[in-house]
């Protein structure tokens, strides 16, 4: 039990304590730019958090020597779920703006 709780601490607190730095880094969501820019905003944010993730996750391993008890997608959906500005992003993109693949088969 207490492995796996200091697996947890260890694998997820590097994650909580980045994720804010890094969503705040790419900034909130200004409608005024182009679905491109956004689209390209949005595809940096993602590989900026893969890049972090798979370096992190790769220094716990190697400096804690931890086993894989925690999930990768467990890990992934936290880091995510912390992004913020990369969400309201997200959901202007797929649902608010106003170019949508829908509109162009009708």
């Amino acid at each position: 039990m207490f492995g796996l709780a200091k697996s947890v601490f260890i694998s997820l607190t590097p994650l909580l304590i980045l994720s804010p730095i890094i969503d705040s880094f790419f900034g909130e969501l200004d409608k005024t730019k182009s679905g491109l820019r956004l689209v390209v905003e949005i595809f940096c944010h993602i590989l900026v958090l893969i890049l972090l993730w798979r370096y992190l996750e790769s220094f716990i391993r190697t400096k804690f020597k931890l086993n894989n008890e925690i999930p990768e997608f467990i890990q992934g959906i936290f880091l995510v779920g912390l992004q913020k500005n990369l969400i309201d992003k997200l959901n202007y993109i797929t649902y608010k703006h106003p170019i949508r693949l829908i509109k162009f088969f009708q």
